[in-house]
């Protein structure tokens, strides 16, 4: 059973802590190219949208394709915006293999082990943080519900009018 703390952060059963809306999303290490290690501090003063996902998971398939048309054509190209989709539990042979079959463009990372996802939840994909320009949480979405999917898009759109430019 999952608990939630009034403090603005959720417990799960092991009593570790996940970031929550208001929170600063954990800064984390990846790999967009195969050697290159990053860190999402490095997006600050960026809006930031990480969409965590597995090939197996079929609300993910369903979420992905609109990922890719209505958030990553739209904004991709957008030097105020990033956008992370991270493959939980998958390498970069997998998931290369995937975006090529289903001709998404968006930037994937692997997280073969959980490293990451572990830095945000227990369980529960797809799951999405839109990340403000400084740092903090503005909005998590579990699932793939089409109207909470709108409501995503239309924080992103709001996040980068406030952005200058």
């Amino acid at each position: 059973m999952v608990a939630f703390n009034h403090a603005l952060w959720a417990t799960d059963p092991e009593k570790k802590n996940y970031p929550t809306v208001g929170n600063p999303a954990p800064n984390f290490s990846f790999e967009l190219e195969k050697g290159k290690t990053q860190f999402l501090s490095e997006y600050n003063n960026k809006t930031v949208y990480l969409v965590f996902f597995a090939t197996w998971c079929s609300p993910c398939r369903a979420e992905l394709p609109h990922v890719q048309k209505e958030i990553w054509e739209k904004y991709g190209s957008d030097d105020r915006f990033k956008m992370l989709v991270i493959g939980r539990e998958h390498t970069r042979d997998e998931l290369d293999k995937f975006v090529k079959e289903n001709h998404f463009t968006f930037p994937v990372v692997p997280d073969s082990s959980r490293e990451i996802f572990s830095q945000f939840a227990p369980q529960e994909i797809p799951r999405s943080y839109l990340i403000d320009k400084s740092g903090k949480i503005v909005k998590i979405s579990v699932g793939f519900d089409k109207n909470d999917f709108n409501v995503m898009k239309k924080m992103i759109e709001a996040e980068l009018t406030t952005v200058s430019k």
